[in-house]
């Protein structure tokens, strides 16, 4: 490596090409390194631009580094390429290559804290040519002070001399290069051999086995990062990079205003130092003719939010020039600068100027963005054309395109004209229209992100095509990114696009372009493209820089973007490629960053982190509203599977011997040390229960009817449990119906074969009827004949189980479908009825074990203060929250270790050690660490931190976990509803009772029903009926309930339901009321022909709706027929009392 620095050196000014060549290799030797102690198998046949995209996708290295060595890079393949390559461009390219040398040798040798590397010092002219030119001019000087006193023999014979003196050093010179080249080439092998060495002694440590570095390494890397400070000069040569990677003509040295460049049409010229009334600008970029922005460039170290001033004050300081050269700011008609004054600043500035001349301000320092450094980082921006336009941090720069298309936009007309048009082409519903307006509303009032949250079926993604067709209509938007999670809901999503009809009838596809999955990249003319994440972050981390513009959307729609229960998966269900959450909330913030773009995140169930994001909901629409509302089925009360085995556990005693299943396929057998318990909660997971299971199969296949046209979801515990649903169920089916096709029941899940394909046929063909899953259908998967859940496993999260329930809450009227059945076997549905929180129940620290126990051992650490205690008012110190930090993780790792102990012995035999070691058992060091100062816990750490870390690779999940296999017999006790806290369907009647005689003064809608039920009208009940769901009493739990209890189903509404239990009102079938009241109210007089047609279409909607009114009569096919005015006029003027008067005699005791 230093060869190579050497080399370069020597090369920049007698061969600027061989200089660039050099450290393009300088520059693959420290990938090649870095690659090898993070454990990546890298020869060195890879490509440095895969490998640099590899380090940025896996966060390896920072972005500062990795940007250097791309600069290397291309510097080097321009030196290849190109013939224009002058000493100055070597020279910038040297500069960087210092700083990345003296960045790994501050990573990789642990210089210490004393390591001064000094200024950089430009390498001097080594040609032996000019040398030996030099002396002899130098000779030549001499000899012409002695030619007045020599004659002329003398002075040929100084010019012999001197010729020879040239030719002697032309052959010195020819020597020296052969020597230098034959050398070089023999210090070239000898460091291929060393670094093939090296190389292979890196990959073969356990260090790189275990496919991450070791944390003291991690750390070095960030120290080193940490402290690279590039000045303005090497600042600009990383500067001029990003500019050209986004498509700008730039090179500070050579196109700069001094050396007459100016603006040319057909060229995106960034101009180094152009002058205005304030000073030069760092850059002025044009597109054409057209001055678009003002660059202000700071060395590496600044906090760049503080310069943006800056570069607003060269906008307002832009003049216009003898030579004609300034541009026009915007008026596309004239192209002289005072044919247009500019934006007004609308306050007073510095300089005393009004208008900015250049609309575009952008400040960097070089650095990438980091959202933790957000001040001092990325490349600042904002548009001065509005007031209210605050600065802002970009991942990278505007092409010139994405510039253009910024000042052809006229924001305030594409507002006004969002708020003129109409929403009634759109084909949606009241609520939809609503977080449609209230999403408009978001943007106008400046905000970059919002978050809608509507429960699932209620038709999210209907609503945001209409969204997005306004606002690419009005021209608020040029292209925006439909992101999803995962390809089958992209598909969902690209034929909800297909399919929905707009305008004049129209669908969307015929009306913009739409972008599928499989499209890469956008088109000029496309609008909308279909993508997962996943996919954009291949694209993101594995493309070249300037790959993926900042302004390739200006809108970005988020489906599903709760994400927070991926704790609770199976590892490697589904398309979830990334490790973890961390990563995978890593990599999907990374991708919403890389663009300049509004962000629409769309729910039905937000997680802590979404509203971290995207802030708190801004329409927020209910599971408990959309049923009342009757946009979906509300559920039974949840029917409870209860076994002998799920009731009283399965017990083994100590010395029994126990056959061991490991989940990568080994058998073995154990006697157990002691006695051992499962709960239910350890079914499937820790324990295989086949005849838990086979009870469950068989009551199932009492309840189910598979030649029904209704479809069953199955969720399980991981796949192998799947794998064994499938074939009890199988069984248990066909020995109570009969022989059935064998793709009846289907295991689908993210290790099925083409999962995608047996999504859409559960979807839409007849068969499968039962999907067996673990987590691949829990999420934005659309099939309306869902009308059975079975709960074989126990989640922690809340947001997976409301997922889980979604899955069949959807209306599907052409099967008949009013309800959906939850059929419980783990009593899942009373473990989380009381969950109500929007934080995830399972949470996973980012800071690795390792990294808190050397942060806490590091001398900084306790000199760092970072706070006060707000008790004790004392500093409170790095060290301290460490200390803190560790004492909950060491405490939860110490007693999850000892609860898995006695299944596993590896990890049974580490805490014995640790024991030894310490003196304590688990139980006590865990109890115990609360206590310990910080001298102690360093002091812990360090004589047994190995142990400690040790225990984390026995107590993860999918380390080979040997599972128990149960030959417990097991028998079913009950089949039961579950009804929350209460245990019998009299006690839930009973609290309903309750609530009503508790609430009736505080409720006005149920003051209503039961004192003046004609004075009821639809908002009424639809508020009384949200209040009711919000305390577990819905109309189909009551109605099952007064089933159990009285032995009789009674289809009386909620409303009859009420006054039964509140005033003994007799419980009649609803729609016998209604035609009794009918009949009663056409024999109290006469009535005329339409009239009577009337009555009996107003009855057909009471008896659909329950509560009529005037506002009944604006929607529908009661629109059409004159609404209530037709109604009114129909009646003689009476129409309100003749609707008052059928409510009366519908509620009335003799109805």
């Amino acid at each position: 490596m230093a060869q190579l620095g050497i080399s370069a050196e020597r090369y920049c000014i007698a061969d600027p090409n061989a200089c660039l060549l050099k450290l393009r290799q300088f520059g693959e030797v420290v990938a090649q390194h870095l690659a090898a102690v993070h454990g990546l198998q890298a020869s060195t046949d890879t490509k440095q631009a895969d490998l640099l995209a590899e380090f940025r996708r896996r966060q390896l290295v920072d972005g500062e580094v990795i940007s250097m060595l791309h600069m290397l890079r291309t510097q080097g393949n321009a030196g290849v390429h190109s013939p224009s390559i002058d000493a100055r461009d070597a020279g910038s390219a040297l500069r960087i290559a210092r700083q990345v040398g003296i960045w790994f040798h501050r990573a990789f040798r642990s210089p210490g804290a004393d390591f001064k590397p000094g200024p950089f010092i430009a390498p001097t002219n080594l040609s032996y040519i000019d040398v030996a030119r030099r002396q002899a001019d130098e000779v030549q000087r001499l000899q012409a002070d002695l030619q007045a006193a020599r004659d002329a023999a003398a002075a040929e014979q100084a010019q012999r001399l001197q010729a020879e003196a040239a030719a002697a050093a032309q052959t010195q010179e020819r020597q020296l290069w052969e020597q230098l080249a034959q050398a070089e080439e023999a210090e070239r092998k000898r460091l291929e051999a060393e670094f093939d060495r090296e190389l292979k002694a890196i990959l073969e440590s356990p260090q790189a086995a275990a496919g991450k570095p070791a944390a003291a390494v991690s750390q070095a890397i960030q120290q080193a990062t940490r402290l690279i400070d590039l000045d303005e000069a090497e600042t600009r040569a990383i500067i001029d990079r990003q500019l050209r990677d986004a498509g700008w003509e730039v090179d500070s040295n050579t196109l700069r205003y001094a050396r007459g460049t100016r603006p040319e049409a057909g060229r995106n010229l960034a101009i180094a130092e152009w002058p205005t009334a304030s000073g030069p600008a760092d850059y002025l970029l044009f597109c054409g003719m057209v001055a678009v922005g003002v660059v202000e460039a700071k060395k590496f170290s600044t906090d760049v939010s503080a310069v943006v001033g800056q570069a607003e004050r060269y906008s307002l300081g832009l003049q216009a020039l003898d030579d004609g050269a300034a541009p026009a700011p915007g008026d596309w008609d004239r192209q002289k600068l005072g044919a247009f004054p500019g934006w007004p600043a609308l306050t007073a500035t510095v300089t005393g100027a009004t208008h900015y001349r250049v609309p575009f301000i952008f400040a960097s320092n070089g650095r990438p963005f980091h959202r933790q450094f957000e001040q001092r980082s990325g490349v600042w921006f904002r548009d001065v054309r509005q007031v209210t336009h605050h600065a802002r941090a970009l991942a990278d720069w505007y092409t010139p395109d994405g510039l253009l298309k910024l000042l052809a936009q006229d924001l305030p007309t594409a507002e006004q004209m969002l708020k003129a048009e109409p929403h009634g082409y759109l084909n949606l519903r009241d609520y939809q229209i609503a977080a449609v307006q209230a999403v408009e509303s978001a943007i106008a009032a400046g905000q970059r992100a919002c978050l809608v949250a509507m429960a699932t079926g209620t038709g999210k993604t209907r609503t945001v095509i209409g969204l997005i067709y306004r606002l690419l209509k009005a021209k608020r938007f040029q292209r925006v990114l439909f992101l999803v999670d995962r390809s089958a809901l992209g598909e969902q999503a690209q034929n909800a696009f297909k399919d929905a009809r707009l305008e004049q009838n129209k669908r969307f596809t015929e009306i913009y372009d739409l972008k599928e999955l499989a499209d890469i990249t956008p088109d000029s003319a496309t609008r909308v493209h279909v993508a997962t994440v996943q996919g954009m972050a291949r694209r993101l981390f594995g493309g070249q820089p300037g790959d993926m513009p900042v302004d390739r959307y200006d809108c970005i729609i988020i489906d599903e973007a709760h994400r927070g229960y991926i704790l609770d998966r199976e590892m490697g269900e589904g398309e979830l490629q990334f490790r973890d959450e961390a990563d995978y909330i890593s990599a999907y913030r990374r991708v919403l960053d890389q663009f300049d773009a509004f962000k629409v995140a769309l729910t039905a169930t937000p997680a802590q982190h979404t509203t971290q994001i995207f802030g708190l909901p801004v329409y927020t629409y209910t599971y408990q509203e959309a049923v009342v509302d009757g946009w979906l089925v509300d559920h039974l009360p949840p029917i409870r599977l209860r076994t002998l085995l799920s009731q009283n556990g399965i017990h083994f005693d100590s010395g029994e011997t126990v056959t061991l299943l490991n989940t990568l396929g080994s058998e073995a057998e154990q006697v157990l040390p002691d006695e051992v318990d499962y709960d239910i909660d350890h079914f499937n997971r820790l324990v295989i229960t086949e005849h838990f299971n086979q009870v469950v199969c068989g009551e199932l296949a009492r309840q189910l009817d598979p030649l029904a046209e209704e479809k069953t979801l199955v969720f399980c515990a991981n796949d192998q449990h799947a794998d064994l649903v499938v074939r009890l169920l199988t069984q248990a089916l066909a020995a109570e119906h009969g022989e059935l096709n064998d793709k009846t029941v289907l295991k689908i899940t993210g290790r099925s074969d083409k999962p995608d394909q047996l999504i859409r046929l559960f979807k839409n063909e007849a068969l499968p009827k039962v999907a067996v899953t673990v987590d691949l259908l829990t999420t934005g998967i659309d099939v309306p004949r869902i009308s059975n859940l079975v709960f074989l496993r126990r989640v922690r999260s809340r947001i997976l189980y409301e997922q889980m329930l979604g899955r069949a809450t959807r209306l599907c009227p052409e099967i008949g479908k009013e309800h959906f059945r939850i059929f419980d076997a783990v009593d899942l549905y009373a473990a989380l009825a009381p969950v109500n929180t929007m934080r995830p129940v399972v949470q996973q620290a980012a800071t690795p074990l390792p990294q808190l126990m050397l942060e806490l051992q590091d001398p900084a650490a306790a000199g760092t203060i970072v706070g006060e205690n707000p008790r004790t008012r004392q500093p409170v110190t790095h060290a301290d929250e460490v200390r803190a930090q560790l004492v909950v993780r060491l405490r939860n790792l110490l007693r999850r270790a000892q609860r898995l102990a006695p299944q596993r012995p590896v990890l049974q035999a580490a805490l014995s050690e640790l024991a030894l070691l310490t003196g304590q058992d688990a139980q006590a060091l865990a109890a115990s660490l609360k206590d310990l100062p910080l001298a102690s816990m360093q002091a812990l750490v360090q004589a047994h931190g190995a142990q400690l870390a040790g225990l984390l690779g026995h107590t993860e999940p999918t380390a080979g976990v040997d599972m128990v296999v149960s030959h417990h017999p097991d028998e079913l006790l009950g089949v039961e509803h579950g009804w929350g806290a209460y245990t019998r369907p009299d006690d839930y009647l009973s609290a309903f009772q309750r609530f009503i005689n508790d609430n009736v003064n505080r409720i006005a809608a149920l003051q209503i029903v039961l004192t003046r039920p004609r004075d009821l009208t639809a908002e009424h009940l639809r508020s009384l009926m949200v209040e009711l769901a919000q305390h577990q009493f819905t109309e189909a739990h009551v109605r099952t309930a007064w089933a159990q209890a009285r032995q009789e189903d009674v289809a009386a509404t909620l409303i009859g339901y009420i006054r039964q239990l509140a005033l003994g009102s007799p419980l009649v079938p609803f729609s016998t009321r209604v035609d009794k009241a009918v009949a009663r109210l056409l024999a109290s007089r006469a009535w005329s022909t339409p009239q009577r047609k009337w009555l009996d279409r107003i009855a057909t909607t009471l008896k659909d709706k329950v509560v009529v009114d005037e506002a009944t009569f604006s929607q529908g096919a009661y629109v059409a027929h004159g609404g209530f005015r037709a109604i009114d006029t129909v009646f003689n003027g009476q129409g309100r009392e003749v609707l008052a008067e059928l409510e009366d005699a519908v509620w009335s005791d003799a109805a």
